[in-house]
């Protein structure tokens, strides 16, 4: 009966581990589009604000979506 014990548990590791590994997510590549809406936003909404500052990044979510 221990054997089953030890056994079982070791089954539930193995496939929460093997589930575990099949769950990264991998980046995906910025389309062409997805860069021009980003440009066109940027300049239509919140080119005051300089390149990579907090007050860009806080423009660009309250008015770049489509």
């Amino acid at each position: 009966m221990e054997k089953r014990v030890i056994l079982y548990g070791f089954l539930v590791v193995l496939a929460v581990g093997w589930n575990a590994s099949l769950s990264h997510a991998e980046p995906r590549k910025i389309t062409e589009a997805e860069k021009n809406f980003c440009a066109e936003a940027y300049h239509k909404y919140c080119s005051e604000y300089g390149l990579e500052s907090a007050a860009l990044r806080n423009c660009i979510d309250r008015n770049g979506r489509p």
